[in-house]
């Protein structure tokens, strides 16, 4: 799995923030390779992993862009991805 960025993103407990994500990786050209969310019925936030292609340019501004949306509450590169680029 070194070849995928992984990042964790903390969202509000809104199925559409997943459209979101996906159209900002398209229209960046960032192809997806795992998404994972995850969310209970009553709680007000959710949870996505998002795995990426590495080798992009500049895969801070990914991170940037998706932080930027509606309903993202916090974006993080995943440690395991930092620890495998260590």
């Amino acid at each position: 799995m070194s070849n995928v960025h992984q990042l964790e993103l903390d969202v509000l407990n809104d199925a559409s923030v997943l459209l979101r994500i996906v159209s900002v990786c398209h229209q960046r050209r960032y192809r997806i390779v795992s998404l994972h969310y995850e969310h209970s019925a009553g709680a007000p936030a959710g949870y996505v992993r998002l795995g990426v292609e590495a080798g992009q340019p500049h895969p801070e501004r990914l991170e940037m862009w998706l932080a930027s949306l509606v309903h993202v509450l916090r974006v993080r590169a995943s440690p395991q991805a930092a620890a495998e680029a260590g």
